[in-house]
């Protein structure tokens, strides 16, 4: 599995969030300016990351982001899966394969890739973004 840059950039953004935000509100355009990323697509990744509730926002003058759930609540799956989608390293391990691959019964590798997508997905759900905070302030 590969990870895009829609998930590396929301994770580095939330991230920029929670670290200079002081538990405040941070403008996008800050953030942009500090990862030198284009405003409008971080605007899409805060819309993802904000429909699923890790992030909120403050309309107007002075207004901006922030967490809207305390970081040691938050995953790095989480963050990943709003702007991604379910991760699945191999496609036959989504369900709707049985049409697209007549040797699904019999595979013999399918279940191998289904015990290492759980280790992935178990492993980015209990790395929390207070984690890599800490990380980044050693």
């Amino acid at each position: 599995m590969k990870l895009t840059t829609k998930g590396n950039y929301a994770i580095s953004a939330i991230l920029d969030l929670s670290i200079n935000s002081n538990g405040g509100h941070i403008s996008l355009k800050e953030i942009a300016s500090r990862l030198d990323l284009s405003e409008n697509y971080l605007r899409q990744l805060f819309m993802d990351m904000r429909k699923v509730g890790l992030i909120d926002s403050v309309r107007g003058v002075g207004g901006g982001y922030f967490l809207n759930i305390h970081p040691e609540q938050i995953s790095v799956l989480q963050i990943i899966e709003a702007v991604e989608g379910d991760i699945i390293i191999v496609k036959c391990l989504e369900g709707e394969c049985e049409d697209e691959c007549d040797r699904i019964a019999q595979c013999s590798t399918r279940t191998i890739w289904g015990r290492l997508n759980e280790s992935i997905r178990t492993k980015l759900k209990n790395l929390t973004l207070q984690e890599l905070i800490d990380e980044y302030n050693n």
